[in-house]
């Protein structure tokens, strides 16, 4: 209910899913109630495997923001990882990453504002200097180092 870094036993049942809308069902003043019909579901923990690696995309909005007071989570299920970090409750970004023996790569990443929520799945698998900079941001209290 309050995200993944309360529950990350969790992470390994998410999935993503692809939805045509068919009909609106109720709308007021900046929401709407839709029926949809269910084109495909995408379970997280299949990405590395579904999805080709891909070197799209920058680590670098994932970081938290330096000299910006940010409020950060993490959460580890496995070898599943979850970040985020928001500033003021108004904007924020997050991530779950698979960390294992083949390294580390980001399978979802979010990022929102009070008017916009962005997701994108897949598979990017984490370079060395990218892994110890997103290590460096969530030190790992169990990680001796």
């Amino acid at each position: 209910m309050n995200g993944l870094e309360e529950y990350p036993e969790l992470m390994r049942n998410c999935a993503m899913t692809a939805c045509t809308p068919l009909a609106v069902l109720a709308q007021g003043s900046g929401y709407a109630w839709l029926r949809v019909r269910v084109e495909e579901v995408t379970a997280m923990v299949e990405d590395a495997h579904r999805f080709p690696p891909s070197t799209a995309g920058s680590l670098e909005d994932l970081l938290p923001p330096d000299g910006i007071q940010v409020r950060s989570n993490q959460a580890a299920s496995g070898s599943l990882r979850y970040y985020d970090w928001s500033i003021q409750s108004s904007i924020g970004r997050w991530a779950v990453c698979t960390d294992d023996e083949h390294g580390m790569a980001v399978l979802l990443y979010g990022e929102w504002t009070h008017h916009q929520d962005d997701v994108a799945l897949g598979h990017r698998p984490l370079s060395a200097s990218e892994t110890a900079l997103l290590r460096a941001a969530w030190p790992d209290p169990n990680r001796s180092g």
